[in-house]
């Protein structure tokens, strides 16, 4: 599963500028690599999130068996619509990963990432994962 990103921390809509925060939990809504478009599919007692903390924390989590599994911890930094993570997952790999914010309103955020490889044959592929509230 790719995971390769990105958590509640400010209640507020915006991060004192006006402008809509990342500061927030948000949901894997779909993914999109190349022309193809995979939405995130959910069961009945939870969904899985990144969470983007104001101390440029991030955590993401994964709903199994009904219970949160922290899948990954790290840090991020965000400047203008740039951003880039570096995250540890419980295996001990570390993932660092940069993109581009393309959309980000107090519902919505999508961030497409720079050459993430998704393919088995090692194909690098432009990806962009669209995330909601």
């Amino acid at each position: 599963m790719l995971l390769a990103t990105v958590f509640l921390i400010n209640s507020c809509s915006s991060d004192g500028n006006g402008e809509a925060s990342i500061y927030h939990k948000w949901y894997y809504k779909e993914r999109i690599v190349g022309e193809s478009t995979y939405p995130y599919i959910y069961g009945s007692c939870g969904k899985d999130y990144v969470e983007f903390y104001d101390t440029n924390k991030v955590r993401q989590v994964a709903i199994i068996d009904c219970q949160p599994v922290m899948g990954s911890t790290g840090t991020f930094t965000k400047q203008e619509n740039a951003i880039s993570m570096t995250t540890t997952y419980s295996s001990g790999e570390t993932s660092i990963v940069t993109g581009t914010i393309t959309a980000l309103t107090e519902h919505s955020l999508t961030i497409q990432y720079d050459d993430i490889t998704v393919a088995p044959s090692g194909q690098i592929f432009n990806t962009i994962i669209k995330y909601e509230r």
